[in-house]
This record gives structure tokens, C-alpha cells and sequence, in this order.
């Protein structure tokens, strides 16, 4: 892949995801500080509805001939996944349920992997390489889960003792 694609790549992506995190600082988080810890984290994790469109990797013409089979694999299995358990996540904090924070975990668990199987597979430029028309996803999509899911972690961080207390 050539340097000045990744430069281009990181620029985009440092860009949104800075645009992001003023997004969530300045509007946001004075907004959820004013919810309950289980609306707030029900609301976060919302975005992750969308984590099916790692699956668009497996159909000709989207990604270029040069993008990682093992990436395009990962993605539309592990994708999916994620969005089953956001939607998981989302049913059990609007139930106040005991099952919430254990779904939360397994939920950020799973980012974690999936993260590093697609580096660990095809190094730190397969999972942009041959991106084409699937490049809002890296540049995009992928900036503002990240954020928010640094926010999910950071809120069941501060509200875990309350959603137990308070679980059904």
C-alpha cells in the first residue's frame, strides 16, 4: 500500500475521531450526566446497531482484489457478532437486568479481539488495504465506535457498583 495512502488514512481517521470527542464532550456527556446510568449506557450503546456492515466485505466490488480474505472473514463473523451483542446489551439495561454488565463486558471483550485478530492477520495496513469503496468504514464508522466505546467502558467503569446494586 502506498505511504501516502496511510498517511491520507490516518489523517482522515485522526480527524473524525477528534471531531468526535468534541462532539461527545461538548454535547453528549452533559447530556447523559443528566440520565440515569442505565439510560446513559443504553444510549451508548446504541451506535453499535450499525456493526453489521462488516459483512459488505464479502461482496465482489466493495473491497479491491487486494483486501485481506482473512480481514474480509473476521469482519463478517465478527461483526454480526458485536451487533448481537449490543442488541443483547441494549434488551438487558432496558430490563435493569443482572445479565447487563456481563453482556457489557463480553461486548468489549469481543471488540478487543476482533481488533487484534484483524491486525495479528494481515499486520498493522491489512485491514486498509483495498479498501475502495468500503473506505467511510475505516475513516468513519470505525472513529466514532472507537469513541464510544472508550465511553462505555469509562461509564460502566464509574456506574458498575450502582447497576449491580440496582439490577432486577
Amino acid at each position: 500500500m502506498p505511504t501516502a495512502h496511510i498517511i491520507v488514512f490516518l489523517v482522515q481517521f485522526t480527524l473524525c475521531t477528534l471531531a468526535v470527542v468534541c462532539l461527545v464532550r461538548w454535547y453528549l456527556l452533559p447530556a447523559l450526566d443528566k440520565l440515569s446510568c442505565w439510560k446513559q449506557l443504553e444510549l451508548l450503546m446504541l451506535p453499535f446497531l450499525i456493526r453489521f456492515v462488516g459483512t459488505s466485505t464479502l461482496v465482489d466490488g466493495v473491497v479491491g482484489p487486494e483486501y485481506s480474505p482473512a480481514c474480509a472473514q473476521i469482519a463478517s463473523v465478527l461483526d454480526p457478532l458485536n451487533f448481537c451483542l449490543a442488541l443483547a446489551a441494549i434488551f438487558a439495561l432496558r430490563a435493569h437486568s443482572r445479565w447487563a454488565v456481563p453482556v457489557l463486558i463480553l461486548f468489549l471483550v469481543e471488540v478487543v479481539v476482533f481488533s487484534v485478530l484483524l491486525l495479528w492477520v494481515d499486520g498493522p495496513t491489512g485491514p486498509i488495504r483495498g479498501l475502495q469503496g468500503h473506505w467511510y468504514v475505516g475513516t468513519i464508522v470505525v472513529p466514532i465506535l472507537t469513541v464510544f466505546q472508550f465511553l462505555v467502558l469509562f461509564r460502566l467503569i464509574k456506574h458498575h457498583k450502582e447497576l449491580r446494586a440496582s439490577a432486577t
